[in-house]
C-alpha cells in the first residue's frame, strides 16, 4: 500500500506568505503608476489639442482659437476669421480631463487666470502666443508641487513640453 503525503501546514503557510509578499509588492507599484496615470493622460490630450490648433491654422490658412472654460473643466477649439467672426464652432468639441483631474490656471502670452475663460490664439503664420496649462489632481493638497502637470507651449516652438510634478 502506497502512501500519499500532501504538503504540511507550514508549507502551505510559507507559500501564502510568498504570495502575499509578491502581490503586496506589485499593488504599491501600480498604485504609484495609477495615481498619476489620469494627470499624464489630461496633459498629453491637452498638448494634443495645442499642437492640432498651431498646425490646423497653418494648413487651412485660418486662425484657430484654443478656449479653456476653467469654472467648467473644459476646452475647445474654433476656427475663426478675425475680421468675420467664427467660421467653424467647436472644430473640437468642448472636452473635459480625466476624471479627478483639474485646470489650476491658464496662462496665454502675460495674463494668467484660474476661473472664467481664456483663449489662445493660433496665426496662419504660425504664431503663437506662450501658452501654459497647469492642472492637478484634485483629491491631492494643492501645496504639494508633485501632484501638478504643466504644458507648455512656447511661441517659436514646433512642440509642446509637459513638465511632470511641477508647478510653474
Amino acid at each position: 500500500m502506497t502512501r500519499r503525503r500532501g504538503f504540511s501546514l507550514t508549507e502551505v503557510v510559507v507559500v501564502l506568505v510568498i504570495i502575499l509578499i509578491a502581490s503586496s509588492v506589485a499593488l504599491s507599484a501600480y498604485a504609484g503608476y495609477s495615481k498619476y496615470s489620469g494627470l499624464e493622460a489630461s496633459a498629453r490630450q491637452i498638448s494634443r489639442t495645442l499642437m492640432f490648433a498651431k498646425q490646423g491654422a497653418i494648413t487651412r490658412r485660418t486662425d484657430m482659437v484654443v478656449y479653456f472654460d476653467i469654472d467648467r473643466q473644459t476646452y475647445w477649439v474654433d476656427e475663426e476669421d478675425a475680421s468675420a467672426g467664427t467660421i467653424s464652432r467647436k472644430v473640437v468639441e468642448p472636452k473635459k480631463l480625466e476624471v479627478g483631474v483639474k485646470i489650476q490656471d491658464v496662462q496665454v502670452g502675460a495674463t494668467t487666470q484660474s476661473s472664467g475663460t481664456i483663449s489662445a490664439r493660433f496665426a496662419p503664420s504660425g504664431e503663437n502666443p506662450l501658452v501654459e496649462v497647469t492642472m492637478r489632481r484634485e483629491m491631492d493638497p494643492a501645496t504639494d508641487p508633485r501632484n501638478y502637470y504643466t504644458v507648455q507651449l512656447y511661441p517659436a516652438s514646433d512642440e509642446a513640453r509637459i513638465l511632470e510634478r511641477e508647478r510653474r
